[in-house]
């Protein structure tokens, strides 16, 4: 590769980072509360959403092998970039955001991959529209919920586990809190794995659910 094109693509890549970089900051002093973190997710804790996501049959038998993955809360995007480093086709991923800038940035970055623009609440509306006979391999969660009111998580996971009960699949999500999985499990969500990620600021833990049918989530924040 000659010099010239190295160097443009080194630049082109630093544009990015800072345009991101700069945008979640802009967005989270906007609306910290729906946002939930001054900074993207590292590329280390999306690998291990990936992961698990890629992997989901394994654990949980209902997940569709070539089902839809859902990257739910995208934000610019840091989860959908690690699928398709994976090798997950553009098809199977549908990225949903609720901001406006954040969408922005995300159709700016990956154009070939469908976006929805909404409320994690209407998840079920949204993909009855779009995709309405088809099955769910991973929503990759990365909704902020020690910072999202009450009210609204027990509607958001009401919503999940009603889209995981429908179409297959299993709920992975991250958190900075410890007493997530506890408050998970008892919403109706039965945990299958739990990883440590240190390579994150700060550390998180990801963790991997099935919607169990005998249960109705109920989670008091």
């Amino acid at each position: 590769m000659p010099a010239d094109t190295k160097r443009g693509f080194s630049s082109d890549r630093l544009m990015d980072f800072l345009r991101v970089e700069m945008g979640f900051v802009k967005e989270f002093a906007c609306s910290p509360f729906q946002v939930g973190s001054i900074c993207p997710s590292s590329r280390a804790l999306a690998g291990q959403l990936v992961s698990l996501a890629r992997d989901a049959a394994e654990y949980a038998p209902l997940a569709a092998t070539e089902g839809l993955i859902i990257d739910l809360g995208t934000g610019p995007g840091p989860v959908t970039g690690e699928l398709l480093r994976a090798g997950i086709s553009p098809g199977r991923i549908v990225a949903v955001e609720r901001s406006p800038s954040f969408a922005r940035t995300f159709r700016q970055r990956y154009r070939q991959v469908p976006l929805l623009i909404g409320d994690a609440v209407d998840l079920r509306q949204m993909l009855a529209e779009k995709y309405p006979d088809s099955p769910v391999a991973a929503i990759i969660s990365s909704l902020p919920f020690r910072a999202i009111p009450r009210k609204i998580a027990v509607r958001i996971l009401r919503e999940l586990h009603e889209t995981l009960l429908e179409r297959g699949g299993v709920l992975i999500q991250y958190s900075y809190a410890w007493w997530m999985k506890h408050a998970l499990s008892e919403s109706g969500f039965s945990p299958r794995v739990s990883r440590l990620v240190l390579q994150n600021v700060p550390p998180a833990r990801v963790e991997a659910y099935v919607a169990e049918p005998e249960y109705r989530p109920k989670l008091m924040l």
